[in-house]
């Protein structure tokens, strides 16, 4: 395909794309066939020859799209939310076209230095501490403000030739083990998803603690000191933590969660002290905010105190409701984020972001950094201590205090923000300069620590995507406002689906709604409620997905989602009418009715009565 043929079939898929979302509701929510049905329909090999785009898009239509579940769609309430938006789709396009590998700042530094702006932004935009913000903070300032920009993001330009510089990157290799102990090494990273941040944090911390144990006991070995460690993590947590502790080779306990799906702290601090009194060494504990089963939120100020006490490294995950941290209003469901040692959401579930697009915040960058450093020389390159070069060194690299001021060589006259210390000194008592010896000198002596690091050292996969583009994007095409106003008409349409269901009789909330789901059940009947959601997936019309939960008693109920980008309360009443019609249906077959289970048609009708006066 060559650049006119871009043009042309690329304008076509663009086409194809807004054709397909717009008339999304068109098509079934679910497919209906069978797994192995396209092996069926699609050649053994591969071709010999090219073949034309047309007869690739018709294949894409025949073949493809009826096994495609259609997650934009407006009937479609399973699992959570996968963010779109045509904002993030161009954004992926530029990003792809780009087609770089942004492992270090010289392999792409615009990818480089844009991920560290959208990640403070997002930082600011959904109100978490001031230590998970890039850096030092100014003058103990707590508005995060734009100001920091101008300490992060600098020219790259050297003002010392090169023999210079590589002279003083040894010095500097020195420098870093001196600092590795500093308080003031917050960070944050791109994922390609929670699930990976959740590993890095945990072996992270494993190799913490083992480093911590063995300062004190320097005769232990590593396998003794792993064979101490153990991790805790709520019954309500993602699969991906214990799977993450099957990796590690990891002890990890599931603590009981409360009446409301939260970790039960009393048992947590009592199996921590059981623990603790049989020798074994607590390192690594889960909180989850919004967990998948029911949206549950860990209350991190009670969690918090008890890490801090055992030195146990605290990692949140708050993949979906993450999101609706955007609103002010939401954030008291992160009280006591201050005692995370890492936080992690997905902005591609809540914030009209594409898959994939997962952040985390490092409040002890050193030891992940520890933990994954690798350095072999061809990720090398000349810039790596003047600029930020995401390869996570840890330079003592020093900037000036927003002082405008230029430092100059004999070779070139460059604005440079960022220099290391010893250059500075160098610059002023051996190169010439327009700015005057007091100028320079302020400049040399006013500065700020500035952390100099690589993602390839922050988790597993070394290429990086340039996805920070449809960050920038969607922050800068929707605005904070719009997207404020997009979480709170989901979460405003799941109390609506909640009101309708708490008004017939047969149903019950099975968990506090708080965000965009709802579970419920038929009262008091795992089998029926089973049967239910099973009518509801041969049905078709909408799709949904079931949970159970098994303490106190065994429970099993269906999750109600808002997923789509543009929900209103006709989609939500169609859903109920769904549900109520099938569950008519089911509870007709049965032979001995079931009490306390009938319909209230007038509480119904004034819920739907009162929204639509209230439109």
């Amino acid at each position: 395909m060559n650049h006119n043929e871009f043009r042309q079939y690329g304008t076509k898929m663009i086409q194809y794309v807004a054709d397909y979302l717009e008339t999304i509701d068109e098509r079934k929510v679910f497919p209906k066939i069978h797994p192995g049905y396209l092996a069926k329909l699609i050649p053994n090999e591969a071709p010999n020859e090219s073949e034309s785009w047309e007869d690739i898009m018709k294949d894409v239509e025949k073949l493809i799209m009826p096994g495609v579940t259609h997650w934009q769609h407006p009937h479609f309430h399973a699992y959570f939310p996968c963010g779109c938006s045509y904002t993030s789709i161009c954004a992926d396009i530029l990003a792809d076209g780009i087609s770089s590998i942004g492992f270090t700042w010289v392999s792409n530094p615009a990818c480089t230095e844009l991920e560290v702006v959208m990640i403070d932004w997002m930082a600011k935009t959904l109100g978490l501490p001031e230590h998970f913000l890039f850096g030092e903070n100014t003058g103990g300032v707590i508005q995060y403000n734009c100001k920091m920009n101008e300490n992060r993001l600098y020219s790259g330009y050297s003002v010392i030739d090169d023999d210079d510089d590589d002279d003083d990157d040894d010095d500097d290799d020195d420098d870093d083990d001196d600092d590795d102990d500093d308080d003031d090494d917050d960070m944050i990273f791109q994922l390609g998803s929670c699930s990976e941040s959740t590993l890095v944090a945990l072996l992270a911390a494993r190799n913490k603690a083992i480093t911590q144990y063995q300062n004190i006991h320097p005769n232990v070995n590593n396998y003794d000191a792993l064979s101490k460690l153990v991790g805790y993590y709520s019954d309500q947590a993602h699969s991906s933590v214990e799977r993450a502790g099957l990796i590690g080779m990891l002890q990890l306990r599931a603590i009981k969660s409360n009446e409301h799906y939260e970790m039960d702290t009393t048992i947590l601090e009592q199996t921590i002290e059981d623990d603790v009194n049989n020798g074994l060494i607590p390192f690594f504990c889960c909180a989850t905010l919004g967990t998948t089963a029911t949206c549950g939120f860990d209350k991190l100020k009670n969690i918090g105190p008890i890490c801090d006490k055992y030195n146990i490294w605290l990692h949140v995950d708050a993949a979906y409701a993450g999101s609706s941290f955007i609103c002010p209003e939401y954030r008291y469901l992160m009280d006591g984020i201050e005692y995370a040692t890492s936080f992690v959401f997905n902005p591609h579930k809540w914030l009209l972001i594409n898959f994939d697009c997962s952040i985390v915040w490092y409040r002890e960058v050193n030891w992940v950094k520890n933990s994954f450093h690798v350095d072999p020389p061809y990720l090398k390159h000349k810039h790596q201590q003047t600029t930020i070069d995401f390869r996570m060194f840890y330079s003592c690299k020093y900037t000036a205090l927003a002082l405008p001021i230029r430092a100059v060589t004999s070779a070139s006259d460059p604005p440079c923000s960022s220099m290391m210390l010893p250059k500075y000194v160098k610059v002023f008592t051996s190169s010439k300069s327009s700015s005057s010896s007091v100028i320079r000198l302020l400049h040399a002596v006013l500065y700020r620590r500035i952390p100099c690091f690589s993602p390839c050292h922050m988790h597993i996969p070394l290429g990086r995507k340039f996805r920070s583009l449809k960050i920038w994007f969607t922050l800068r095409r929707y605005g904070v406002k719009n997207l404020q106003k997009y979480i709170r008409n989901h979460i405003q349409l799941a109390h609506y689906f909640e009101k309708l269901i708490q008004a017939d009789g047969r149903f019950e909330i099975v968990a506090d709604v708080r965000m965009g789901l709802v579970c419920f059940r038929i009262k008091d009947n795992n089998e029926l409620t089973k049967q239910l959601y099973h009518n509801i997936e041969s049905d078709g019309r909408i799709h949904l997905v079931s949970s159970e939960l098994h303490s106190p008693i065994p429970l099993y109920f269906i999750r109600f989602a808002i997923c789509y980008h543009s929900p209103n309360k006709q989609h939500i009443e169609y859903a109920y009418q769904v549900i109520h019609e099938l569950c008519n249906q089911l509870l007709d077959q049965q032979s001995n009715p079931i009490p306390n289970q009938q319909i209230n048609h007038e509480n119904i009708n004034l819920i739907l009565l009162d929204h639509e006066n209230h439109d």
